[in-house]
């Protein structure tokens, strides 16, 4: 069993962004099922929506960039959804992977 531990910038997935991610249009689903833009975790139940930060150390104008960039993706593959950069959580996970599963813990 490989395990590494990355940092993640990211939403929580409320009722609402959840509703417009399941609606997005079929051209824009790409950015959600391509983890170099977007990537969905889980952890204690909770639905993240976000991206890695794959730099072993991470400046904080970095993780603004990197805030804006999500919050780019995330508007245009939810219409309507509204959240600015300042409001995204930075979570640091570890990555556990046995066989094809994909498990999140802190």
């Amino acid at each position: 069993m490989s395990s590494s531990r990355f940092f993640f910038l990211g939403f929580a997935v409320d009722e609402d962004l959840r509703a417009r991610l399941d609606g997005c249009a079929s051209a824009e689903s790409a950015f959600l099922s391509n983890p170099d833009y977007l990537e969905q975790v889980i952890l204690d139940g909770i639905t993240w929506v976000g991206r890695r930060l794959t730099q072993d150390a991470v400046s904080p104008s970095d993780v603004e960039d990197s805030a804006r960039n999500v919050v780019s993706l995330i508007a245009r593959v939810a219409p309507g959804w509204r959240r600015n950069a300042s409001s995204a959580t930075l979570l640091s996970l570890e990555e556990t992977v046995r066989g094809t599963d994909l498990l999140v813990g802190d």
